[in-house]
């Protein structure tokens, strides 16, 4: 019994320690294998760019292309497990290029006076019919008339309602019911629309005085800029400690390091231009040959002065490696005063 007990505890320890080792291999391997990236991109009467991110011997790569087109590729071990093309969207937008165009085209044939209608057929579904006279419709100008006539009978109904005594008399020898309905209606709209303005002079009345309100603005005035007093002092306070100014140039060389180990390693690159004037195709070499430091050997400029002309294209490589990151996050993380401030920040709640 005891034998088989300590086999299984020795299998149960190899499974284990196979398995540290599996995330240590895997955690190496994130720390230590870089991400190369690298970017083409080139302009000969249009913009075409290349964009390429590898790790680990291209076991996972993106690979992202504009011509024609944008057109992004994710592959893993060689194998492609996201692809994405803007062919599906430039066929959507013809669509709605489509059905824009015919609801334009229906909207001018109703501004032309004619009454459109909708109806189904069975190969189209359903589209629109203009309807005429002679289709049973009615022409531009009987239909002007109706409106007219709407508009007058309208017209004559608002003035019955609001012509005063002699509408009454009419209105209740016509309908004394309706008549006596109406009137309370009116009633209580005059009353409710004067109780309102009672309300507003109230309201207008109780209200702060011009003393009071100037008095809340310099209080407040006031007591903005006592804060902002008080800011700057702890900022000068801070910056004076010599502790938070070793920790200042700590992250800044920190910073520093990251971005330059972030920049491209290699860049190439060769540019064609010219203009019209003679003149400023020189001005414009003066300017480029006073970066000529940063630039260097790198970038080919070719300047063209007898015509108009814009031709480029560039290529950069570079890489990030995870370790050398987290190796300098870990140097900020380290000095003491900069865990002493970040304490301090997490307790007062960012004051």
């Amino acid at each position: 019994m005891l034998p088989i007990l300590l086999m299984i505890l020795k299998i149960i320890g190899i499974v284990i320690l196979a398995l540290l080792g599996l995330v240590l291999a895997i955690l190496l391997l994130v720390l230590f294998v870089p991400v190369r990236y690298g970017l083409s991109g080139s302009y000969h009467g249009r913009v075409q760019g290349n964009i390429k991110v590898t790790w680990l011997l291209h076991a996972l790569s993106l690979r992202v292309t504009y011509e024609d087109g944008l057109d992004m590729a994710v592959k893993v071990l060689g194998k492609r497990v996201f692809h994405k093309t803007e062919g599906a969207g430039e066929a959507l937008e013809d669509v709605k290029d489509e059905l824009r165009e015919d609801a334009r085209k229906a909207g001018e044939i109703a501004e032309d006076g004619l009454s459109v209608d909708f109806v189904e057929t069975a190969e189209d579904g359903w589209e629109t019919e203009p309807q005429g006279p002679e289709n049973g419709g009615t022409a531009p100008g009987q239909e002007d008339n109706r409106l007219n006539a709407k508009e007058e009978g309208s017209r004559e109904e608002y003035q019955g309602e609001d012509s005063g005594a002699g509408t009454d008399i009419h209105e209740e020898e016509k309908d004394p019911g309706d008549y006596e309905q109406k009137k309370r209606r009116r009633d209580r709209k005059r009353k409710k629309g004067r109780r309102g303005k009672a309300e507003k002079r109230e309201a207008g009345s109780a209200g702060p005085g011009l003393r009071e309100t100037m008095a809340r603005l310099k209080e407040s005035a006031t007591n903005s800029w006592s804060r902002l007093k008080g800011y700057k002092e702890k900022a000068v306070l801070f910056w004076n400690d010599e502790r938070n100014q070793k920790t200042i140039k700590i992250i800044i060389g920190q910073i520093k390091g990251i971005i330059r180990h972030i920049l491209p390693r290699k860049i190439r690159g060769r540019a064609v231009f010219g203009f019209d004037d003679p003149a400023a195709t020189g001005k414009a070499l003066q300017a480029f040959s006073v970066a000529y430091a940063w630039y260097g050997d790198s970038l080919e400029i070719i300047p063209v002065f007898d015509r108009s002309v814009l031709e480029m294209g560039v290529s950069l490589r570079g890489r990030v490696q995870a370790g050398v990151i987290a190796a300098r996050c870990l140097r900020v993380l380290l000095n003491k005063n900069f865990r002493r401030l970040a304490w301090s920040l997490l307790k007062n709640g960012g004051k």
